[in-house]
């Protein structure tokens, strides 16, 4: 009572009513001496039994729980619980389907204290599952009772997460034969498929006058007349409006009064000193809710009917929902809300592993992708899963449309359906990736918010870490990245570390062997750009496999050829002369021209192992010796030609004044004035030679 009363919009309240709660339920039943004990002295860890996300997935998710480890889903619990009486345990069976988000977790933290994890029998009030069997019809009632499509939203999602609560501990008690079982899956899958436009209300009312929330992918609940809905078959101004009313942030979320009484994930003790640390879950907007708690359901249900859900015919009631529960997880997978991404991924995956493991199949079979694509096709039609990852790959086509979530997603679905994919996925990937090079150009169309930007470009660089057959991609994708480092400074990002560099060294972590041939070539591995940045690659703790690689014989030969090329060969050099000197000591029979060769074209080899080629600058010195020769004697010809001209110039002028000397004419004859002026240029031209 103290938790269901507890005020909603008041997080401080909730925090003291579960400490409350919990205090009092060890204080009246006791608690597992599993929960006291911990390992390694530190207190144990208890998260949601059913709604926790999968560990799997946090990693690497910063948005993710943190990521613990689950140690009460293992443990087994002992003796140190009393048995509660019987109103007790109706009373926590009744509000199993609460509408309240904290009830709802208490009822689940206090059934599992009581009687274990999952279906432990080892418990010390004993097993859930016969109590639950006992009490068969008020639990069949409270789910079954009501149509879903007539509850309001809240009473929608209480129902359906004590569903998949009672679906995992006592799948039983609800045998997916029944008629009324699959109506109530058939309504929910409806539900979510209006909303996500796969269907319209019309089409899935029959008829009927219910007026029910529809939950897109994104967690946004809407109603009959919201122009969201009115835009599939409208007019065009309502489609219009739908459109817009859908890029300004979707349809209206019905959760609180305000965002702000939404209340985040806090952590309570059980017990004194030692106790385990209870952590309470965060309450997400009731759209999201009701989408995390269905694919919690349907996911719970793909594990404990495999085989009826997958060998049921397609004409049956369970073989019509299968495409529909297949297509859910596909379309939950590139939602917005994290939780409903992690639930996707983890309950596509069991619909992938289970459908590729037929019975009958060896456990021990080790197929390689194909093997395994043929198989899985054989419990899950290839057409299907087909049809389910077409509209992911439409959002590609169009780099404008590509989002971090929707990003995130599809690295999911690479993950799980690698081999569905061929090379020509990298190729769009690595043309949408260049565009980000040009940063004015990208900031112009306005798409992404400020500062957005680069993040979305690190997150198609994550994805080639999990493309089939990427290993020639290592050169372009290095050369983009450095080019989208190079600009990075344009875009408004604040955080002063590059994006690009983790998920590229996850790719070359992957593709080890081509990255180090790529960057070891002595062009690249002698220029800073990409030494620098292979160095910083290798240094980071996600690069241990490439580390390794580096390590082994042929990289380290490789290494000190490229790092130690001439200290190595000066090494091997000094050696082969120090045998040959003792090999010459001990002939002794040598003549001294012999010795003087051998001298100098040892010298000659070591000049040239330090990077001194001795004949080629013998070569080149005597080439340019024999040009100034040759253009010496020229020039000492033409010098010599012009002092013979100006010698018998001399003459001439010489005899002219003795001529007119001996005349009576005082003028200087003609000839004589012609000779002064070549004598003058014979003098100047042969300055100019002599110069």
């Amino acid at each position: 009572f103290a938790v269901r009363d507890s005020p909603g919009e008041v997080p401080r309240g909730a925090r003291e009513a579960v400490e409350f709660y919990v205090g009092v339920a060890g204080a009246l039943y006791g608690e597992p001496e599993a929960w006291r004990r911990g390992s390694g002295g530190d207190a144990v860890v208890l998260r949601d039994e059913l709604l926790t996300t999968p560990k799997s997935m946090q990693e690497g998710d910063a948005t993710a729980p943190d990521e613990e480890a689950h140690p009460a889903r293992t443990l087994e619990v002992d003796s140190g619980t009393a048995a509660p009486q019987e109103a007790v345990f109706d009373m926590l069976i009744g509000e199993l389907a609460s509408t309240k988000h904290l009830v709802r977790f208490a009822v689940r933290h206090s059934l599992r204290q009581l009687y274990g994890p999952g279906s432990s029998a080892s418990s010390g009030a004993g097993a859930l599952e016969p109590l639950l069997k006992s009490r068969k019809n008020p639990v069949r009632v409270r789910i079954l009772g009501r149509h879903l499509r007539g509850m309001h939203l809240r009473e929608q999602v209480g129902i359906v997460e004590a569903f998949a609560y009672v679906m995992e501990r006592c799948p039983a008690l609800l045998p997916l034969e029944e008629t009324a079982v699959v109506n109530f899956l058939t309504d929910l899958l409806k539900i979510m498929a209006i909303a996500d436009g796969e269907m319209t209300r019309e089409s899935s009312s029959k008829g009927t006058s219910f007026q029910f929330a529809a939950v897109d992918k994104d967690g946004h609940a809407s109603f009959p007349g919201d122009a969201s809905e009115r835009g599939g078959g409208g007019s065009g101004k309502d489609a219009s409006a739908a459109a817009k009313e859908k890029s300004a942030g979707g349809s209206r979320s019905y959760s609180h009064a305000s965002a702000i009484f939404l209340r985040g994930e806090f952590t309570v003790k059980s017990g004194g000193q030692g106790g385990a640390r209870v952590v309470v879950p965060a309450e997400p907007p009731l759209g999201v809710q009701l989408r995390v708690s269905g694919l919690v359901l349907f996911r719970s249900l793909v594990r404990k009917h495999t085989e009826l859900f997958f060998e049921a015919k397609a004409e049956t009631s369970v073989g019509s929902i299968r495409p529909h529960v297949t297509s859910l997880f596909f379309r939950s997978l590139v939602s917005t809300p994290p939780q409903a991404v992690a639930w996707a991924h983890a309950g596509l995956e069991d619909v992938l592993s289970l459908a590729a493991s037929p019975s009958g199949s060896s456990a021990d079979d080790d197929s390689s992708s194909v093997t395994s694509k043929s198989s899985l096709t054989h419990r899950l039609p290839k057409e299907l899963l087909q049809i389910c990852i077409r509209p992911v790959l439409l959002h590609l086509k169009d780099f404008t449309k590509l989002t971090v979530p929707l990003l995130r997603s599809l690295s999911r679905l690479l993950s799980l359906l690698s081999s569905w994919f061929n090379k020509t996925l990298g190729e769009k990937l690595l043309d949408h990736l260049m565009k980000f090079a040009d940063p004015d150009d990208i900031m112009r169309q306005k798409v992404w918010r400020e500062g957005e930007e680069p993040l979305v470009a690190a997150e198609i660089v994550n994805l080639f870490a999990l493309l089939p057959q990427a290993t020639h991609f290592v050169e372009p994708l290095v050369k983009t990245t450095i080019r989208l480092d190079a600009v990075l400074h344009k875009y408004k990002y604040t955080n002063v570390r590059s994006p690009f560099r983790a998920p590229l060294a996850r790719y070359l972590n992957k593709h080890r062997s081509a990255a180090v041939g790529f960057f070891l070539s002595e062009q690249r591995f002698r220029n800073p750009l990409y030494s620098d940045l292979f160095l910083e690659i290798v240094r980071r703790d996600d690069s241990a496999d490439l580390r390794e690689h580096l390590s082994g014989k042929e990289c380290s030969n490789t290494l000190l050829n490229v790092c130690f090329e001439r200290p190595l060969a000066i090494i091997r050099w000094e050696k082969n002369q120090s045998m040959s000197g003792a090999g010459a000591g001990a002939g002794g029979g040598k003549s001294a021209s012999s010795h003087a060769s051998s001298a100098a074209g040892s010298s000659a080899h070591l000049l040239s192992i330090h990077g001194i080629h001795v004949e080629a600058v013998l070569t080149s010195t005597r080439q340019k010796d024999a040009a100034l020769r040759q253009d010496v004697d020229a020039k000492q010809k033409i010098l010599e030609a012009k002092k013979k001209e100006e010698s018998r110039l001399k003459d001439v002028l010489k005899g002219a004044v003795v001529g007119a000397a001996g005349g009576a004419s005082t003028a200087p004859p003609p000839d004589s004035a012609d000779a002064q002026r070549r004598h003058k240029a014979a003098a100047a031209a042969r300055e100019k030679a002599e110069k």
